[in-house]
This record gives structure tokens, sequence and C-alpha cells, in this order.
């Protein structure tokens, strides 16, 4: 989810910027609002990237290549929307700011991650405490460490933010980090169909099928869906806020010593 893209933090140079990681596209069709003549949205895998708009070029590639604009010009802009924390499974976060210096306009040339934590149900304690401690925490593991949990990235990465990125020190990068969070009023099984995304969730459902426990999503369900009737439901709406981030890294290029 990307419904929302705080680019007043981008400064007013806005003609090119580069979408890496874009799979389906969302985050690249808000910043075709806001940069003049192209984003370029580009994935590792060819079956993510969405139908071309008006000033959107889609390509494949990877985070650790970045391509030259077409104009052999540089960008003013690389962005990163949740998939940040795959980069840090390896070198490839160290690799990325490598090439994304190369590319980004020496003067104004920043890089922008956007991401989410974990949402909070604000309206239904009862239901909150469900999804956040019984199944995000409890059953997903969300606050341990990959090897202890069910998902295959850190998740307490995204949940904090990213609030600890050591190696952008060492690539000489200043930080600038800005927050604002967003509600969302959903139905019950609106909710339900969001948490039907989370990845972690397939390594959690295989496992119970093996131990012949019950299937997270169905004991999920019940706990959602046990005091209220189809009727109800749309009248007792969920308000779901979600803690959204905007990391901005601007390279400093170190003037040549004058001898």
């Amino acid at each position: 989810m990307t419904s929302s893209c705080p680019t007043d933090e981008f400064g007013p140079e806005r003609q090119t910027v580069l979408d890496v990681a874009a799979a389906s596209g969302q985050l690249s069709v808000l910043l075709a609002q806001e940069f003049d003549h192209v984003v370029i949205a580009m994935d590792k895998s060819e079956r993510q990237l969405a139908h071309a708009k008006k000033n959107i070029r889609y390509q494949v590639g990877n985070a650790t290549q970045l391509p030259n604009s077409e104009q052999g010009e540089f960008y003013d802009a690389i962005t990163v929307a949740q998939a940040y924390h795959w980069f840090l499974k390896d070198t490839t976060d160290q690799l990325f700011l490598q090439e994304a210096r190369r590319v980004l306009h020496p003067s104004h040339g920043i890089v922008g991650i956007f991401g989410y934590g974990i949402c909070a149900i604000t309206n239904n304690d009862a239901l909150h405490t469900v999804f956040q401690h019984e199944f995000y925490h409890q059953r997903l593991k969300s606050h341990c460490a990959p090897k202890d949990s069910f998902w295959n990235v850190d998740r307490r990465l995204v949940d904090h933010a990213f609030a600890e990125l050591p190696t952008y020190n060492s690539m000489e990068i200043i930080v600038q980090r800005h927050y604002h969070k967003q509600t969302e009023s959903w139905t019950r099984h609106q909710f339900l169909d969001y948490v039907r995304t989370f990845s972690g969730l397939v390594n959690l459902r295989q496992h119970c099928a093996q131990q012949q426990q019950q299937d997270p999503m169905e004991w999920l369900h019940q706990q959602f869906t046990s005091d209220t009737t189809e009727e109800e439901e749309e009248s007792l709406l969920l308000e779901v806020e979600f803690p959204f981030f905007l990391i901005v890294l601007k390279p400093v290029h170190k003037k040549p010593e004058t001898k």
C-alpha cells in the first residue's frame, strides 16, 4: 500500500526519477504526478511491472546495476518503496547506494525510501490485541530475527522505520527522516484480505499444516467475525492506522583537494 507520497521533501528539481523495485508500480504512478518528464519504474521481475502510464517507462533490472537516464543525464531522485529490507539481507544495500551515487545529480540528487510499519486498529482494542499481539507477534513471530520467525526478511527493520542503518555513515550520506500516519476505514473482511498479503503468512500456514494445527487465517477470521453478522459488519468499520515513513538520503560528494 502506497496511497500517499510526501514528495515535498524532494526539492524543486523534478525532471527524472528512477523507481527501483517498483513491483506493481503503485509508487511510480504517484511519482508520475510530481515529476515532469518520465518516471522509470524498474523491477527484476517482468511479471511484477504494471502496464505503462503516459510518462512512465517500465523495464526489467535490479538494484545493483542502475541504468542511466535516457538523455544520459543524472536522475533528480531514486526511490524504493517497502522493499528496502530485502536489500539488507546481503550487500545489496551497499551496492545500491554506490550505484545511486553514480547516477544521481551531484548537486541535488536524493534517494527516497518509503515504507510503513505494522498497522494498528484504533477503534477496537480487542481486535487490535488479537491482531498485533496474538497474530502478528505470537504466531508470525514478527518481533524475532528471521531465523526464529516465519518471515524471510527482518520485519523489525520496517516496523522500526530502519532506525539503524550503519552503512549510510560509511557511504557518507546525509539522512533525513519524515513520518506521517494514514487511516483507512475497512470492513473486517477487507482487513483480513490485507492480512492475506503478508509474505510471512505462507510459511506460517505451511508450518501449521505440517503440525496438523488450525490454519492461522481461519483462526483470525473466527476472532474477527464471531461477534458480528454480515449486515452489522458494514456499519462497524475498523479504523486502520498505518505509520508511514520517508527516509531521504543525500550523497555527499567530496570536492577534489586543491594543491
